[in-house]
């Protein structure tokens, strides 16, 4: 016997056990799942941290009425041994148009048993259903292979690869809540609505079949006598391309999510030159009078801000939270001179903090660091071991840095930050910047710090020191932009601009085929479509090679740029044709900054317009006006024509000048040869009659 639950739009289908057996979109949609049981738990008793822990045999308890099916369980079992536990869960089914919000809740009654994960939804999706996956980790990662993704997740000797194999990553540090399997014309959409903002991991897996399994999961360490609820999962077979998924993250987010008032600066900001100025095994490579050169160079590449890391005396990711000023480099008034002189000339300086490491070796960590730092689940604190090298190996094979970390719920760690601030503001800089709290801490786990342990709700503690630090700046330095590591939407709605973590430009390697278009793994450009006046930069260009397909592909997801030559340890003049292509590319992205910063990003809304698959393609529409940005990096070259009926051709142009563009109304022909980056901007028109 099986159960419905449909309305006009979708239908879910389950069997007596509760299993899913089918979730369409009823407009000729595709079924995404296989059978399956719907979720499973992770339970801790005396004898074993983690007890897999999966529906009985049992047929479930279930109703329906109107638009909603309940499932409860009450046949709870060890999956390995068949020991059965005295729990009991109970799924909810909710039928909302095109969504389907699901929910769970788990009563623990088993003496002496911990809960601490509860993996639901479950979705044991069909691989034939699916053209890919989307995550949203570093911004957005799209799989059209997603088992040879998950196999590099292979433990070798650590895990229990027989029965999962997993690729996890958890909310947020994936930039949002959501999970999305596309077929190009349709898909289905995962999505976490919770905005207490609780950790969440996103779970890919193969299972001992090596069939194909997506998870969201919690931790909620439920003990005995404790009941855990969630009601926040939204799952909606849609019809459309990917942007309907983001489409609803977005609406679900307008609840919570408020876009910051940025300085006008950093709107327009073609980004900015990292340098370190002492490394981490302490030479200087910039003291406090050498900013000039590393300003001209970036200057020549169309680039005007300068951000400095390492300009304290330990150097580099040594010291912290220590930032006195470097006698070695020059001393403070030495710093302050140069960054005057550079503002004088129209150049702009960003000053680098971490927001959350404590070296181990500093005097900090010996008087107030470790109470204050994250603990494990062992109690002990949470370790970062940096080995960065220089000229030797010993560094390299043996470490030369050991960081614990400031749980975000930490007023004296606040205090700490704040005072950065300080020191920022009496530079007289342009922008501050924290490193690494963009994104999700480690649960903490201390009881000293007065929250549950372990603490799940780190994001709520995030939000408040993010908010603190904010409203403390900009009280003091209005105009002063404020600035984090690691792209998350939680995170992004309390800063100016986000300096992105991982690489925009990494490519399927299964794709790179000669005279073939390959695959990009990086597909930020399904944040930047939903939270499209986010600014955040790309990363990664560090030499000189395949400069052109990774600027190309950095104007097209609409990024600002990171110029990190030699990893920050020089400057741009050291790889000449990334100057000089970087050069042209933001002369361009200055001619074109209406759209590219004050339009809306609609990401590639016109790829079904072009009449050849070869090219790539963003557009951005700013009130009756479309700008079209089209490129191609592995044919000689390509052509093919746009056809938007309701248009006409205002004005084009290209990077290097080298596109040929001809038409003027509803449909245009392109020509472009490798690497040539292309812009029409076009404008609705009636015509002459009208």
């Amino acid at each position: 016997m099986t159960h419905c639950l449909e309305n006009n739009q979708i239908l879910m289908r389950v069997d007596d056990c509760g299993r899913p057996l089918e979730l369409l979109n009823k407009d000729h949609g595709e079924n995404y799942l296989r059978c399956h049981d719907f979720w499973r738990l992770i339970v801790q008793d005396d004898q074993c941290l983690e007890i897999e822990v999966v529906p009985g045999q049992t047929p479930a308890e279930i109703s329906t009425e109107d638009d909603r099916m309940t499932i409860r369980h009450t046949d709870i079992r060890e999956r390995f041994s068949g020991k059965c536990l005295d729990l009991e869960l109970t799924v909810t089914l909710t039928l909302d148009g095109d969504q389907l919000t699901t929910g769970v809740s788990v009563a623990n009654r088993q003496p002496g048993a911990i809960v601490k994960e509860v993996h639901f939804p479950l979705l044991a999706i069909r691989e034939e259903s699916i053209k890919g996956v989307v995550t949203t980790y570093t911004g957005g990662q799209y799989f059209r292979d997603v088992k040879a993704k998950i196999l590099k997740a292979h433990t070798q000797f650590k895990g229990i690869d027989q029965t999962y194999i997993r690729d996890v990553n958890c909310y947020p540090t994936n930039a949002m809540n959501c999970m999305v399997t596309d077929r190009g014309h349709e898909g289905l959409y995962i999505g976490c609505h919770d905005n207490t903002f609780d950790l969440t991991a996103h779970i890919l897996e193969l299972d001992h079949n090596r069939d194909f399994n997506m998870v969201m999961a919690r931790i909620p360490h439920l003990k005995t006598g404790q009941t855990y609820q969630c009601h926040d999962h939204v799952l909606s077979p849609y019809r459309g391309e990917w942007r309907v998924a983001a489409n609803k993250y977005r609406r679900w987010a307008d609840n919570w999510y408020q876009v910051p008032d940025r300085p006008q600066p950093i709107l327009e900001s073609n980004g900015w030159q990292r340098i370190i100025m002492r490394t981490q095994f302490g030479r200087v490579l910039f003291p406090y009078d050498g900013l000039q050169k590393p300003f001209e160079d970036a200057r020549a590449a169309g680039i005007d801000t300068l951000f400095l890391f390492g300009w304290h005396t330990h150097g580099m990711d040594n010291g912290y939270p220590d930032y006195s000023f470097d006698k070695r480099q020059g001393g403070k008034e030495t710093l302050k001179k140069s960054i005057k002189e550079i503002q004088a000339q129209g150049g702009k300086i960003i000053l680098y903090f971490n927001g959350q490491l404590i070296d181990r070796k500093s005097n900090f960590y010996k008087s107030e660091g470790l109470s204050l730092a994250t603990k494990v689940t062992n109690g002990e604190p949470e370790l970062h071991h940096y080995a960065f090298p220089g000229p030797g190996v010993t560094a390299a094979k043996f470490g030369n840095c050991s960081f614990t970390t400031a749980c975000p719920s930490s007023e004296t760690w606040l205090d700490i930050l704040k005072g950065c601030i300080d020191q920022a503001i009496e530079l007289g800089v342009d922008s501050v910047f924290f490193d690494q709290i963009g994104n999700a801490s480690y649960p903490c786990c201390d009881p000293t710090h007065g929250l549950p342990v372990p603490y799940t709700g780190i994001n709520e503690a995030r939000m408040h020191q993010l908010t603190e630090l904010r409203r403390y700046l900009k009280e003091r330095r209005p105009d002063m932009g404020f600035g984090l590591e690691w792209l998350s939407d939680v995170t992004a709605q309390h800063t100016d601009f986000v300096h992105i973590w991982g690489s925009i430009a990494e490519l399927d390697p299964a794709t790179v085929k000669e005279g073939q278009k390959p695959h990009a793994i990086g597909f930020q450009e399904f944040f930047h479509y939903a939270f499209p006046e986010v600014v955040f930069s790309n990363r990664e260009i560090r030499t000189d090679e395949d400069v052109e397909r990774r600027v190309n592909l950095m104007l097209l997801k609409g990024c600002c740029s990171d110029v990190e030559i030699y990893r920050c340890q020089d400057t741009i003049a050291e790889t000449p044709h990334y100057q000089n292509y970087l050069g042209l590319a933001n002369a361009f992205r200055d001619k074109f900054k209406r759209f590219l910063t004050g339009g809306r990003f609609l990401a590639d809304a016109h790829r079904q317009n072009l009449s050849s698959l070869e090219f790539s393609c963003a557009s951005w529409e700013d009130g009756d006006t479309l700008a079209v940005m089209l490129t191609q990096s592995h044919l000689a070259e390509t052509a093919g024509t746009l056809s938007i009926p309701g248009y006409r051709l205002l004005e084009h142009d290209s990077v290097r000048g080298d596109a040929t563009v001809t038409g003027e109304t509803g449909t245009w022909h392109i020509a472009l040869p490798r690497h040539s980056l292309a812009v029409l901007v076009l404008e609705r028109w009636l015509g002459p009659e009208n």
